[in-house]
């Protein structure tokens, strides 16, 4: 795949298209059997639940969704993974069936621990990042005067109803507010650039969290930019207009229809031509990366 003189974003529109056929056939697939899975934990939660009759709603409704999470944590990291690996077989031009995207459960451990790694260094460059403007806040507002500001946020909520809370705030928080959030986005889009395909790594590399994390590392060194304007950039744009657009038809006699076409098409298109995308990043990048000499690999 030739990604030299042309872009992430294009590459992965040409790959979905190419596959297509087959995407959406798995694709279609894969969400029957998590229905499936779902109505199967759905029916046998509620069993459990109906045969313990001191149970109020308020805890059958925790059960149900410590139930549901623990599912996800365990698990979605580890499917997302091999339904993602799926893609990079495409790109490479290898065999794959609908049994690759499974393909992350025989490297269950190494993939889930990677996953969480990542995002546990991601959230911790991203407080560092944020620190210096926390510490300025710190200095510019004393203990004593916080009673005082919720007081003044009260009163002026109560007398400006249509107006947004946060253009209330004094000027000490609001500016390092502003400047906090924005250092957060460009920490978590920085560190995401960087550790993106660590998952991808493990699996693909059969390696465990901290060799995925340091090729990963490796591959995405000086390329950076390139993945944030091929990846999260157009995408979140992408998810900003589903957004919108989700609003907009929320007033439509038709709201109901409407989702289900947007959901369609986030289903068969929006998320195939991201992981499209993100293969073949990857594929470029870790093949530009493995054919370095050994004297010019970072140590």
């Amino acid at each position: 795949m030739n990604t030299k003189n042309s872009s992430f974003f294009r590459e992965g529109f040409h790959l979905l298209w190419k596959n297509f056929p087959k995407i959406s056939l798995y694709n279609l697939l894969l969400l029957l059997l998590c229905l499936v899975i779902f109505i199967i934990i759905a029916l046998a939660g509620t069993i459990i639940i109906a045969k313990i009759d001191t149970m109020g709603d308020f805890t059958t409704g925790i059960i149900t969704a410590t139930l549901a999470g623990t599912i996800l944590v365990l698990f979605f990291p580890v499917l997302i993974t091999g339904y993602q690996h799926f893609f990079v077989k495409l790109a490479r031009k290898e065999g794959v069936s609908f049994k690759t995207i499974f393909a992350g459960f025989r490297h269950f451990w190494p993939i889930w621990l990677t996953h969480y790694f990542t995002k546990i260094i991601i959230f911790a460059g991203t407080i560092l990042f944020s620190l210096p403007v926390f510490i300025i806040q710190s200095a510019l507002v004393k203990p004593h005067d916080i009673p005082r500001i919720i007081f003044h946020l009260q009163f002026l909520s109560e007398h400006f109803p249509h107006v947004h809370p946060i253009f209330f705030l004094p000027a000490s928080i609001f500016y390092p507010l502003i400047a906090y959030v924005l250092i957060s986005i460009f920490a978590t889009y920085y560190w995401n650039s960087r550790l993106f395909f660590t998952g991808l790594a493990a699996l693909d590399s059969k390696t465990g969290p901290v060799d995925a994390i340091y090729y990963c590392n490796n591959i995405s060194r000086g390329n950076q930019l390139k993945i944030f304007l091929n990846l999260f950039l157009p995408f979140t744009m992408i998810s900003l207009l589903y957004i919108l657009l989700f609003f907009i038809i929320e007033k439509n006699p038709a709201f109901l229809i409407s989702a289900i076409v947007l959901l369609i098409l986030n289903l068969f298109i929006l998320i195939p031509w991201f992981c499209s995308s993100t293969a073949a990043a990857y594929v470029y990048l870790s093949g530009q990366f493995d054919n370095k000499p050994d004297e010019s690999i970072p140590g």
